[in-house]
């Protein structure tokens, strides 16, 4: 499926790539705006990258029940945890759950939906982990998906939650990560 296919299907602002609205959840800030003091404000504000209610409505297929809608937050989470880019809030609250996800005894998906009420946030991440998503949901989280997936299945969220699955995402996310390091030594 297309990302052009994805936008239509889903009608969802935050697929857009430009203009005013959402990108990805995060609110695009106009050159009014564009001021330190207003930047210092809106990194204050939890960031919601994405939920799974912003997949289930309109044209979510009806052979799928909505966990299908967790799988690609879910798989950007799991990634996270194992890198150690979670939050000491989460730390804090789900020790367990943070240590069943590394030994392989809980998914991301679980965990998406006992601890975090089905959204990626800011309050989830820390703070490396937010400066990648900030620049990874914006740039490249939804192409890459679509690029990883099968074209064989009807839509995106029919892909599987399975070990091929999360290991090709985690490789791209670790690429992507250390690309997005690069850049950080350079500026």
């Amino acid at each position: 499926m297309s990302l052009d296919s994805l936008r239509e299907l889903t009608g969802a602002p935050w697929l857009t790539s430009g203009g005013k609205g959402w990108l990805c959840g995060i609110p695009e800030v106009s050159q009014e705006r564009d001021s330190a003091p207003f930047r210092r404000e809106l990194q204050m504000i939890v960031r919601k990258y994405d939920d799974i209610d912003w997949h289930t409505g309109g044209d979510f297929p009806a052979d799928l029940d909505a966990s299908h809608a967790r799988t690609h937050i879910a798989l950007f989470l799991e990634w996270a945890i194992r890198r150690g880019h979670e939050s000491d809030t989460l730390r804090s609250l789900h020790p367990d759950a943070l240590h069943s996800i590394r030994q392989g005894q809980l998914s991301g998906k679980d965990l998406l939906a006992q601890c975090c009420d089905d959204k990626l946030t800011s309050d989830d991440l820390s703070e490396t982990g937010n400066g990648f998503a900030q620049a990874y949901y914006e740039a490249s989280c939804l192409e890459d998906y679509v690029d990883l997936s099968d074209d064989d299945l009807p839509t995106l969220y029919h892909e599987p939650y399975d070990q091929k699955k999360t290991r090709d995402i985690c490789e791209k996310l670790d690429a992507r990560f250390h690309q997005w390091s690069k850049q950080l030594d350079h500026e």
